[in-house]
This record gives structure tokens, sequence and C-alpha cells, in this order.
């Protein structure tokens, strides 16, 4: 099992050991875009983004 999560822009980054250069914009704004408001509980999808 990895110590690593693989991010969206295939960085590699160590949640124990976090790093400010492995931490990405896009990584970020691309979770958001997946993620809904109020945890789904809308008929339609409504991204926190």
């Amino acid at each position: 099992m990895a110590d690593y999560i693989l991010t969206f822009s295939k960085t590699k980054f160590y949640p124990l050991q976090p790093a400010a250069a492995d931490i990405k914009i896009e990584d970020i704004a691309h979770s958001l875009s997946l993620m809904p408001r109020a945890n789904g509980h809308f008929k339609h999808f409504y991204s926190v983004a």
C-alpha cells in the first residue's frame, strides 16, 4: 500500500509529510468541481466550485 495520494495532476502527495510545492491549485479546483453542495441532497448536481 502506498503512503501517498496521487492527485489529478499526477503529483505524489504525502499527507503525513506535506510539502507546499506539492499543493496545486488545479488539483483543488478539480476536486471542488466534483463535490456536490449539501452532500448531494439536491435533485440536480450543484457543484461547490
